[in-house]
């Protein structure tokens, strides 16, 4: 059986990290336009999600040549998402991202030193120095940064950070020592 705990650190972003935080809004918009052109020419389904990204892909590498293409991935998907729901009766609106965000994908987050390290650009990575607001947020990032938990999707913004982090419990054993040590915390 899969355990999600999602926490809510307060967080310090390096520079790197505002960077895609203050660019990821700019990702998301492009693809917006990109799911807005399909709707103007009179397409009257919504296409699969997987086909909507396919079809830029290549060009979003072009556009954002200097990013992680996992970025592609998260910001697609939140594009899709928000036009998915308006779909057909969709009506030109000035659909616009109004915060500074990223979502980040798991396979380029780690826990280092009490820091998300998340890699942002090719061989570059950036740091984001998390503040646990108590014991169990503390032992949840030591035991993400030993391999306990994995970690999820992550919603950074410039002051906080939304972590899930993901294990497989032992539903064999009668307590299992990582949750029970989660439970003492509390």
């Amino acid at each position: 059986m899969k355990v999600t705990i999602s926490e809510i650190y307060g967080c310090k972003p390096d520079g790197l990290a505002q960077s895609i935080i203050g660019t990821f809004p700019r990702m998301v918009e492009w693809w917006i336009g990109k799911a807005e052109r399909i709707m103007e020419g009179g397409l009257r389904r919504p296409v699969r999600y997987s086909e909507f990204r396919n079809m830029h892909y290549h060009e979003w590498r072009r556009e954002f040549a200097e990013w992680n293409t996992h970025y592609a991935q998260t910001s697609s998907l939140v594009a899709y998402t928000e036009t998915r729901f308006r779909f057909p009766s969709y009506v030109r609106r000035g659909l616009r991202v109004k915060a500074n965000f990223a979502v980040i994908h798991p396979n380029i987050v780690a826990v280092r030193n009490g820091c998300l390290r998340i890699s942002t650009k090719p061989r570059l990575y950036s740091y984001v120095k998390l503040n646990p607001r108590d014991r169990r947020q503390s032992l949840l990032l030591e035991q993400a940064e030993k391999g306990v938990w994995r970690i999820g999707q992550v919603l950074l913004t410039g002051e906080w950070a939304l972590i899930p982090l993901l294990k497989e419990a032992e539903l064999l054993e009668t307590v299992d020592p990582v949750l029970s040590d989660i439970a003492r915390t509390l």
